[in-house]
């Protein structure tokens, strides 16, 4: 198959195609074929119990090509050599990280059941409200397949001074504040 080869100029990057297009009279666009870009990725199943009872197959990976990967509507993607499917994707810039989905594993089911939820005032002088609440997250393989996990949730945040938070977990959470977002946490199975 004849490709084009990307040329970096620092702040731009051009592609040359090795041979001549003929473009049709009335023709509104010429399909040009890139070169494929390959890359190691750290395949995961991704589980976020609270928005779905489903996990996704997701590929984090390092933009080690040495180029810039331009955004385009129509990106092929292959995983393990088997064709997955075309999809729009952004700019990722030479040297950033980026993640991936590659849709459902209708085999890994999961739940997240809040098993006891309670408030209550306390105090003589000096007023205080009190919540708690537990969660329990459950995932379950029905693939015959063993899958690396890393499961997705959150536990409340303070944005106030008098509002003291506290939780635990078990196990603990390998990564907090996942993605700098406050609250989130994720662990690896």
């Amino acid at each position: 198959a004849v490709v084009a080869t990307p040329r970096l100029d620092g702040l731009s990057v051009s592609y040359d195609y090795p041979a001549p297009v003929d473009v049709a009279t009335g023709a509104d666009r010429v399909r040009l074929m890139l070169g494929p870009v390959e890359t190691q990725a750290e395949i995961v199943a991704k589980a976020v119990p609270m928005v779905d009872d489903t996990a996704f197959v997701a590929a984090r990976f390092t933009n080690d090509t040495g180029e810039v990967l331009l955004p385009t509507r129509r990106a092929r993607f292959f995983l393990d050599g088997a064709y997955v499917g075309e999809r729009e994707t952004g700019l990722i810039a030479a040297g950033a990280e980026a993640e991936m989905a590659f849709g459902p594993i209708e085999g890994l089911r999961l739940s997240r059941q809040i098993e006891d939820r309670g408030e209550g005032d306390q105090g003589l002088i000096r007023k205080s409200s009190r919540m708690t609440e537990a969660v329990v997250i459950e995932v379950e393989n029905l693939t015959e397949e063993g899958w690396p996990l890393r499961v997705i949730d959150r536990v409340p945040i303070s944005e106030q001074d008098a509002l003291e938070i506290a939780w635990q977990a078990d196990p603990m959470p390998s990564e907090r504040d996942v993605d700098g977002a406050r609250g989130i946490l994720a662990w690896p199975f």
